[in-house]
Protein backbone atom coordinates (compact mmCIF):
# COMPACT_ATOMS: atom_id res chain seq x y z
CA UNK A 1 0.00 0.00 0.00
CA UNK A 2 1.15 3.43 -0.68
CA UNK A 3 2.00 5.56 2.78
CA UNK A 4 0.42 8.55 3.02
CA UNK A 5 2.60 11.92 3.54
CA UNK A 6 1.21 14.98 5.14
CA UNK A 7 4.31 18.51 5.18
CA UNK A 8 7.07 18.56 2.84
CA UNK A 9 10.36 16.88 4.84
CA UNK A 10 13.41 19.19 6.41
CA UNK A 11 16.66 17.90 7.71
CA UNK A 12 17.98 19.17 11.11
CA UNK A 13 20.94 17.77 12.02
CA UNK A 14 20.11 14.92 13.81
CA UNK A 15 16.56 13.12 12.80
CA UNK A 16 14.20 12.06 15.18
CA UNK A 17 11.35 9.68 14.23
CA UNK A 18 8.46 8.75 15.97
CA UNK A 19 7.60 5.18 15.16
CA UNK A 20 3.77 3.81 16.50
CA UNK A 21 2.97 0.27 15.80
CA UNK A 22 -0.85 -0.82 15.96
CA UNK A 23 -2.72 -4.42 15.17
CA UNK A 24 -4.03 -2.69 12.08
CA UNK A 25 -1.89 0.07 11.07
CA UNK A 26 2.16 1.86 11.12
CA UNK A 27 2.29 5.23 11.30
CA UNK A 28 5.30 6.94 11.31
CA UNK A 29 6.65 11.28 11.50
CA UNK A 30 9.00 13.71 12.21
CA UNK A 31 9.00 16.57 14.57
CA UNK A 32 11.38 19.05 14.43
CA UNK A 33 11.13 21.75 17.55
CA UNK A 34 7.68 20.77 17.82
CA UNK A 35 6.55 20.98 14.83
CA UNK A 36 5.71 18.14 11.92
CA UNK A 37 7.82 17.87 9.04
CA UNK A 38 6.15 14.70 7.97
CA UNK A 39 3.60 11.85 8.49
CA UNK A 40 3.07 8.45 6.82
CA UNK A 41 0.33 5.87 7.59
CA UNK A 42 0.32 2.16 6.14
CA UNK A 43 -2.30 -0.26 6.70
CA UNK A 44 -0.67 -3.41 8.32
CA UNK A 45 -1.64 -7.21 6.32
CA UNK A 46 -3.04 -9.93 8.25
CA UNK A 47 -0.08 -12.06 6.87
CA UNK A 48 3.08 -9.92 7.01
CA UNK A 49 5.90 -9.88 9.25
CA UNK A 50 5.72 -6.48 11.36
CA UNK A 51 9.94 -6.71 10.66
CA UNK A 52 9.39 -6.83 6.68
CA UNK A 53 6.59 -4.01 7.10
CA UNK A 54 8.57 -1.50 9.39
CA UNK A 55 11.11 -2.08 6.94
CA UNK A 56 9.30 -1.39 4.52
CA UNK A 57 7.67 1.71 5.51
CA UNK A 58 10.64 2.80 6.49
CA UNK A 59 12.52 2.67 3.09
CA UNK A 60 9.26 4.80 1.70
CA UNK A 61 9.48 7.41 3.81
CA UNK A 62 11.24 10.64 3.05
CA UNK A 63 14.29 9.66 5.78
CA UNK A 64 17.74 11.06 4.56
CA UNK A 65 20.50 8.31 5.27
CA UNK A 66 22.89 10.52 6.50
CA UNK A 67 22.64 11.69 9.57
CA UNK A 68 21.65 8.77 10.73
CA UNK A 69 17.65 8.75 11.91
CA UNK A 70 17.07 7.84 15.71
CA UNK A 71 13.94 6.33 16.37
CA UNK A 72 11.52 5.78 19.09
CA UNK A 73 8.72 3.13 18.78
CA UNK A 74 5.65 3.58 20.28
CA UNK A 75 3.65 0.44 21.02
CA UNK A 76 -0.22 0.05 21.13
CA UNK A 77 -2.26 -1.76 23.44
CA UNK A 78 -3.01 -4.79 21.43
CA UNK A 79 0.72 -5.65 21.70
CA UNK A 80 1.80 -3.81 24.75
CA UNK A 81 0.40 -4.59 28.58
CA UNK A 82 0.97 -1.40 30.85
CA UNK A 83 -0.30 -1.09 34.60
CA UNK A 84 0.59 0.16 37.71
CA UNK A 85 1.98 -2.40 39.79
CA UNK A 86 1.70 -1.90 43.79
CA UNK A 87 3.59 -4.13 46.72
CA UNK A 88 7.30 -3.58 45.41
CA UNK A 89 10.19 -3.28 47.79
CA UNK A 90 10.31 0.23 48.51
CA UNK A 91 13.18 1.06 46.93
CA UNK A 92 14.35 3.96 44.92
CA UNK A 93 16.94 1.79 42.51
CA UNK A 94 15.12 1.51 39.32
CA UNK A 95 17.51 -1.05 38.24
CA UNK A 96 17.08 -2.67 40.98
CA UNK A 97 13.00 -2.82 40.40
CA UNK A 98 13.00 -3.19 36.71
CA UNK A 99 14.96 -6.80 37.87
CA UNK A 100 12.47 -7.84 40.35
CA UNK A 101 9.66 -6.87 37.52
CA UNK A 102 11.48 -8.97 35.03
CA UNK A 103 12.19 -11.99 36.97
CA UNK A 104 8.50 -11.63 38.61
CA UNK A 105 6.75 -10.89 35.13
CA UNK A 106 4.51 -13.68 34.94
CA UNK A 107 2.75 -12.64 38.20
CA UNK A 108 2.44 -8.78 37.14
CA UNK A 109 1.51 -9.62 33.62
CA UNK A 110 -0.49 -12.11 31.28
CA UNK A 111 1.34 -14.49 29.18
CA UNK A 112 0.12 -15.64 25.69
CA UNK A 113 2.67 -18.68 25.09
CA UNK A 114 6.16 -16.35 24.98
CA UNK A 115 8.14 -14.72 27.47
CA UNK A 116 7.15 -10.87 27.25
CA UNK A 117 10.10 -8.18 28.12
CA UNK A 118 9.18 -5.64 31.20
CA UNK A 119 9.95 -1.86 30.43
CA UNK A 120 11.99 0.14 32.39
CA UNK A 121 9.61 1.27 34.89
CA UNK A 122 8.96 4.79 36.18
CA UNK A 123 8.81 4.98 39.99
CA UNK A 124 5.72 7.13 40.91
CA UNK A 125 5.81 6.04 44.86
CA UNK A 126 7.52 3.86 46.96
CA UNK A 127 6.59 0.14 46.17
CA UNK A 128 4.83 1.40 43.16
CA UNK A 129 5.68 1.77 39.63
CA UNK A 130 4.41 2.21 36.26
CA UNK A 131 5.69 0.32 33.63
CA UNK A 132 4.46 -2.20 30.73
CA UNK A 133 5.49 -5.52 29.08
CA UNK A 134 5.42 -6.54 25.59
CA UNK A 135 5.72 -9.66 24.25
CA UNK A 136 9.71 -11.03 23.45
CA UNK A 137 8.66 -12.00 19.32
CA UNK A 138 6.73 -8.37 18.80
CA UNK A 139 10.28 -6.27 20.61
CA UNK A 140 12.62 -8.96 18.24
CA UNK A 141 10.54 -8.21 15.52
CA UNK A 142 10.79 -3.95 15.93
CA UNK A 143 14.18 -4.09 16.55
CA UNK A 144 15.18 -6.38 13.04
CA UNK A 145 12.40 -3.99 11.07
CA UNK A 146 14.67 -0.90 11.91
CA UNK A 147 17.68 -2.82 11.57
CA UNK A 148 16.77 -3.60 7.56
CA UNK A 149 15.22 -0.33 7.28
CA UNK A 150 19.12 1.37 8.17
CA UNK A 151 18.06 3.49 11.30
CA UNK A 152 19.17 3.40 14.76
CA UNK A 153 16.16 2.25 17.34
CA UNK A 154 16.74 4.18 20.24
CA UNK A 155 13.63 2.64 22.73
CA UNK A 156 10.50 1.19 22.78
CA UNK A 157 7.44 2.86 24.96
CA UNK A 158 3.88 2.07 25.39
CA UNK A 159 1.40 4.04 23.53
CA UNK A 160 -0.82 4.82 26.62
CA UNK A 161 1.69 6.73 28.33
CA UNK A 162 2.23 9.08 25.63
CA UNK A 163 -0.91 10.12 25.17
CA UNK A 164 -1.19 12.26 28.13
CA UNK A 165 0.92 15.48 26.37
CA UNK A 166 -1.13 15.18 23.25
CA UNK A 167 -4.88 14.11 23.69
CA UNK A 168 -6.08 17.04 25.43
CA UNK A 169 -8.09 15.01 28.08
CA UNK A 170 -7.94 13.38 31.36
CA UNK A 171 -9.73 10.78 30.38
CA UNK A 172 -8.69 9.04 26.67
CA UNK A 173 -9.98 6.08 24.90
CA UNK A 174 -8.01 4.92 22.39
CA UNK A 175 -8.68 2.08 20.28
CA UNK A 176 -6.43 -0.34 18.77
CA UNK A 177 -7.95 -3.09 16.53
CA UNK A 178 -10.09 -5.61 18.77
CA UNK A 179 -8.73 -3.77 22.20
CA UNK A 180 -10.06 -0.78 23.63
CA UNK A 181 -8.28 0.83 26.26
CA UNK A 182 -9.74 3.18 28.97
CA UNK A 183 -6.75 5.72 29.69
CA UNK A 184 -6.66 8.09 33.00
CA UNK A 185 -3.68 10.66 33.19
CA UNK A 186 -3.01 12.82 36.27
CA UNK A 187 -2.26 16.60 36.08
CA UNK A 188 1.70 16.36 34.70
CA UNK A 189 0.32 14.34 32.56
CA UNK A 190 1.67 11.08 33.56
CA UNK A 191 -0.60 8.12 33.11
CA UNK A 192 -2.08 7.00 36.03
CA UNK A 193 -4.40 4.22 34.78
CA UNK A 194 -4.88 1.89 31.69
CA UNK A 195 -7.84 -0.36 31.38
CA UNK A 196 -7.97 -2.76 28.19
CA UNK A 197 -11.56 -3.92 27.27
CA UNK A 198 -11.55 -6.87 24.91
CA UNK A 199 -13.98 -6.77 21.90
CA UNK A 200 -16.32 -9.08 23.73
CA UNK A 201 -17.43 -7.24 26.60
CA UNK A 202 -17.17 -3.88 24.49
CA UNK A 203 -20.45 -3.96 23.20
CA UNK A 204 -21.94 -4.89 26.90
CA UNK A 205 -19.33 -2.19 28.29
CA UNK A 206 -20.87 0.39 25.53
CA UNK A 207 -24.37 -0.56 26.07
CA UNK A 208 -24.06 0.16 29.95
CA UNK A 209 -22.08 3.64 29.79
CA UNK A 210 -23.47 6.39 27.79
CA UNK A 211 -20.20 8.97 27.94
CA UNK A 212 -18.33 6.18 27.14
CA UNK A 213 -20.49 6.02 23.75
CA UNK A 214 -20.26 9.00 23.07
CA UNK A 215 -16.65 9.28 23.17
CA UNK A 216 -16.41 6.35 21.03
CA UNK A 217 -18.53 8.25 18.47
CA UNK A 218 -16.80 11.88 18.97
CA UNK A 219 -12.84 12.42 18.22
CA UNK A 220 -10.35 13.24 21.00
CA UNK A 221 -9.23 17.41 21.04
CA UNK A 222 -5.59 17.43 20.16
CA UNK A 223 -2.79 19.35 20.38
CA UNK A 224 -2.61 21.97 17.39
CA UNK A 225 0.45 20.49 15.82
CA UNK A 226 -1.85 17.73 15.00
CA UNK A 227 -4.95 19.71 14.13
CA UNK A 228 -2.91 20.98 11.25
CA UNK A 229 -2.92 17.42 9.37
CA UNK A 230 -6.35 17.67 9.09
CA UNK A 231 -9.89 15.89 10.70
CA UNK A 232 -7.91 12.64 11.69
CA UNK A 233 -4.79 14.68 12.67
CA UNK A 234 -5.80 13.04 16.13
CA UNK A 235 -4.70 9.43 14.95
CA UNK A 236 -0.77 10.24 14.81
CA UNK A 237 -1.12 11.62 18.34
CA UNK A 238 0.75 7.74 19.12
CA UNK A 239 3.62 8.51 16.49
CA UNK A 240 4.15 12.04 17.78
CA UNK A 241 4.25 11.25 21.41
CA UNK A 242 7.45 8.91 20.61
CA UNK A 243 8.79 11.44 18.26
CA UNK A 244 8.96 13.97 20.97
CA UNK A 245 9.41 11.82 24.26
CA UNK A 246 12.38 11.16 25.98
CA UNK A 247 12.80 8.15 26.87
CA UNK A 248 14.63 8.23 30.15
CA UNK A 249 11.31 9.72 31.36
CA UNK A 250 9.04 6.99 29.98
CA UNK A 251 8.92 3.63 30.77
CA UNK A 252 11.09 1.94 27.86
CA UNK A 253 12.81 -1.15 26.45
CA UNK A 254 16.04 -0.18 25.47
CA UNK A 255 16.88 -1.64 21.80
CA UNK A 256 20.21 -1.97 22.74
CA UNK A 257 19.77 -5.06 24.89
CA UNK A 258 16.05 -5.83 23.68
CA UNK A 259 15.17 -5.41 27.86
CA UNK A 260 14.11 -2.89 30.36
CA UNK A 261 16.51 -3.73 32.99
CA UNK A 262 19.05 -2.20 30.72
CA UNK A 263 20.38 1.35 32.49
CA UNK A 264 21.45 4.20 29.77
CA UNK A 265 25.28 4.62 29.16
CA UNK A 266 26.81 7.10 31.82
CA UNK A 267 27.98 10.48 30.33
CA UNK A 268 31.16 9.86 30.88
CA UNK A 269 31.55 6.26 29.40
CA UNK A 270 29.66 8.09 26.39
CA UNK A 271 32.75 10.94 26.82
CA UNK A 272 35.53 8.90 27.24
CA UNK A 273 34.17 6.42 24.27
CA UNK A 274 34.08 9.39 22.09
CA UNK A 275 37.69 10.67 23.25
CA UNK A 276 38.97 7.50 22.52
CA UNK A 277 37.52 7.72 18.75
CA UNK A 278 38.73 10.89 18.24
CA UNK A 279 41.83 9.60 19.39
CA UNK A 280 42.08 6.89 17.08
CA UNK A 281 40.89 8.89 14.17
CA UNK A 282 43.74 11.34 14.77
CA UNK A 283 46.28 8.15 15.16
CA UNK A 284 45.02 6.95 12.24
CA UNK A 285 44.93 10.32 10.10
CA UNK A 286 48.80 10.82 11.46
CA UNK A 287 50.47 7.39 11.23
CA UNK A 288 50.43 7.20 7.73
CA UNK A 289 52.40 9.86 6.99
CA UNK A 290 54.82 9.07 9.76
CA UNK A 291 55.04 5.35 7.87
CA UNK A 292 55.57 7.30 4.74
CA UNK A 293 58.60 9.94 5.87
CA UNK A 294 60.66 6.70 7.55
CA UNK A 295 59.93 4.21 4.22
CA UNK A 296 61.30 7.17 2.36
CA UNK A 297 64.33 7.95 4.27
CA UNK A 298 64.99 4.21 4.27
CA UNK A 299 64.49 3.71 0.68
CA UNK A 300 66.86 6.86 0.35
CA UNK A 301 69.48 5.47 2.53
CA UNK A 302 69.09 2.32 -0.53
CA UNK A 303 70.12 4.30 -2.91
CA UNK A 304 72.77 6.02 -1.89
CA UNK A 305 74.35 2.23 -0.68
CA UNK A 306 73.10 1.31 -4.26
CA UNK A 307 74.68 4.14 -5.94
CA UNK A 308 78.17 3.15 -6.80
CA UNK A 309 77.10 -0.02 -8.00
CA UNK A 310 74.69 1.09 -10.17
CA UNK A 311 77.02 3.13 -12.28
CA UNK A 312 79.48 0.16 -12.42
CA UNK A 313 76.61 -1.59 -13.79
CA UNK A 314 75.83 1.06 -16.24
CA UNK A 315 79.24 1.80 -17.75
CA UNK A 316 79.40 -2.27 -17.70
CA UNK A 317 76.52 -2.20 -20.28
CA UNK A 318 77.33 0.08 -22.15
CA UNK A 319 81.00 -1.59 -22.94
CA UNK A 320 78.85 -4.75 -23.65
CA UNK A 321 76.51 -3.25 -25.89
CA UNK A 322 79.54 -1.64 -28.04
CA UNK A 323 80.41 -5.28 -27.84
CA UNK A 324 77.73 -7.06 -29.11
CA UNK A 325 77.20 -4.51 -32.06
CA UNK A 326 80.74 -5.13 -33.22
CA UNK A 327 79.39 -9.31 -33.19
CA UNK A 328 76.85 -8.35 -34.72
CA UNK A 329 78.59 -6.57 -37.82
CA UNK A 330 81.17 -9.67 -37.98
CA UNK A 331 78.34 -12.04 -38.35
CA UNK A 332 76.53 -10.18 -40.74
CA UNK A 333 79.10 -10.07 -42.66
CA UNK A 334 80.28 -13.65 -42.09
CA UNK A 335 76.51 -14.60 -43.46
CA UNK A 336 76.96 -12.19 -46.39
CA UNK A 337 80.39 -14.27 -47.85
CA UNK A 338 79.54 -16.77 -50.49
CA UNK A 339 81.98 -19.61 -51.47
CA UNK A 340 83.25 -18.92 -55.42
CA UNK A 341 85.04 -22.51 -55.30
CA UNK A 342 81.24 -23.79 -54.34
CA UNK A 343 79.26 -21.61 -56.81
CA UNK A 344 81.68 -22.96 -59.53
CA UNK A 345 81.31 -26.43 -58.60
CA UNK A 346 77.42 -25.97 -58.44
CA UNK A 347 77.45 -24.72 -62.32
CA UNK A 348 79.97 -27.07 -63.02
CA UNK A 349 77.72 -29.68 -61.76
CA UNK A 350 74.39 -28.16 -63.93
CA UNK A 351 75.48 -27.74 -67.35
CA UNK A 352 74.59 -30.16 -69.80
CA UNK A 353 77.31 -32.71 -70.83
CA UNK A 354 79.78 -31.56 -73.45
CA UNK A 355 79.41 -27.97 -71.83
CA UNK A 356 81.94 -25.08 -71.81
CA UNK A 357 82.75 -22.42 -69.16
CA UNK A 358 84.22 -19.67 -71.11
CA UNK A 359 83.92 -16.83 -68.79
CA UNK A 360 82.45 -15.89 -64.76
CA UNK A 361 82.25 -12.61 -63.29
CA UNK A 362 80.09 -12.47 -60.04
CA UNK A 363 80.00 -9.89 -57.16
CA UNK A 364 77.46 -9.67 -54.05
CA UNK A 365 74.82 -8.90 -55.99
CA UNK A 366 74.92 -10.34 -59.46
CA UNK A 367 76.99 -11.94 -61.69
CA UNK A 368 77.14 -12.90 -65.86
CA UNK A 369 78.81 -16.01 -67.33
CA UNK A 370 79.52 -17.13 -71.09
CA UNK A 371 79.16 -20.67 -71.82
CA UNK A 372 79.33 -22.99 -74.94
CA UNK A 373 77.00 -25.76 -75.20
CA UNK A 374 74.73 -27.73 -76.96
CA UNK A 375 71.78 -25.54 -77.23
CA UNK A 376 71.57 -22.42 -75.83
CA UNK A 377 67.96 -23.53 -73.85
CA UNK A 378 69.36 -26.24 -72.19
CA UNK A 379 72.14 -24.04 -70.40
CA UNK A 380 69.76 -21.30 -69.87
CA UNK A 381 67.44 -24.17 -67.84
CA UNK A 382 70.24 -25.77 -66.41
CA UNK A 383 71.43 -22.20 -64.59
CA UNK A 384 67.74 -22.04 -63.18
CA UNK A 385 68.42 -24.80 -61.01
CA UNK A 386 71.75 -24.03 -59.62
CA UNK A 387 71.72 -22.91 -55.92
CA UNK A 388 71.96 -19.15 -54.99
CA UNK A 389 71.82 -18.05 -58.36
CA UNK A 390 68.12 -16.48 -59.07
CA UNK A 391 66.17 -15.09 -62.65
CA UNK A 392 68.89 -16.38 -64.81
CA UNK A 393 68.85 -14.89 -68.64
CA UNK A 394 70.36 -14.50 -71.81
CA UNK A 395 72.15 -11.20 -72.77
CA UNK A 396 73.19 -10.42 -76.33
CA UNK A 397 73.09 -12.85 -79.52
CA UNK A 398 73.77 -16.49 -79.55
CA UNK A 399 76.05 -16.96 -81.77
CA UNK A 400 77.35 -20.78 -83.43
CA UNK A 401 80.61 -21.91 -83.10
CA UNK A 402 82.97 -24.89 -84.06
CA UNK A 403 84.53 -26.55 -81.01
CA UNK A 404 85.88 -30.12 -81.32
CA UNK A 405 84.29 -30.89 -84.65
CA UNK A 406 81.51 -29.84 -83.59
CA UNK A 407 78.99 -26.94 -83.68
CA UNK A 408 78.04 -25.12 -80.21
CA UNK A 409 75.80 -22.32 -79.16
CA UNK A 410 78.27 -19.74 -77.17
CA UNK A 411 75.77 -17.68 -75.16
CA UNK A 412 75.99 -14.97 -72.27
CA UNK A 413 74.08 -15.30 -69.35
CA UNK A 414 73.00 -12.27 -66.26
CA UNK A 415 71.74 -13.49 -63.22
CA UNK A 416 71.19 -12.24 -60.01
CA UNK A 417 72.39 -13.92 -56.49
CA UNK A 418 69.59 -15.26 -54.70
CA UNK A 419 70.09 -13.33 -51.24
CA UNK A 420 70.35 -10.13 -53.06
CA UNK A 421 66.81 -10.87 -54.82
CA UNK A 422 65.43 -12.07 -51.91
CA UNK A 423 66.00 -8.15 -50.55
CA UNK A 424 65.05 -6.80 -53.27
CA UNK A 425 61.84 -8.42 -53.56
CA UNK A 426 61.27 -7.35 -49.78
CA UNK A 427 61.84 -3.95 -50.98
CA UNK A 428 59.35 -3.92 -53.51
CA UNK A 429 56.65 -5.22 -51.21
CA UNK A 430 57.20 -2.70 -48.35
CA UNK A 431 56.91 -0.32 -51.17
CA UNK A 432 53.65 -1.53 -52.34
CA UNK A 433 52.38 -1.94 -48.84
CA UNK A 434 52.90 2.16 -48.33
Amino acid sequence: MTPRAVGRPRWPRSTRIGLAIASDALRMMETRDGRVMWAVEEERAADASLAEEIARLLARAPIPRWPGARVIAAVGPSLAQAKRVAGLPPLDDVQAVAQILQEGASRFFLRNGSSVVVARPRLVAPGIAWTAAIEQPSVDAIIQGCRLGGVRLEAIVPTVGLLGRILLSANVLWQDGDVLAELGYGEDAAASQARRIPIALRSRRLADNGSLRQAMNEPPESIPQLQQLGAHGWRYADAYGAATCDSRDEPAILARSGSGSAAPVPRWRARVAIGAVVAAMVAALIAPGIRARMAARTANDALQALAAPSRAAARDQRELARITAALDEVSAFEQQRRSHLELLDHINRALPSGSALLALRVDSASGSVVVLGPRAADVLRAFEHVPDIATPEIVGPVTREMASGRQLDRVALQFHMVRAARNAERHENAGATR
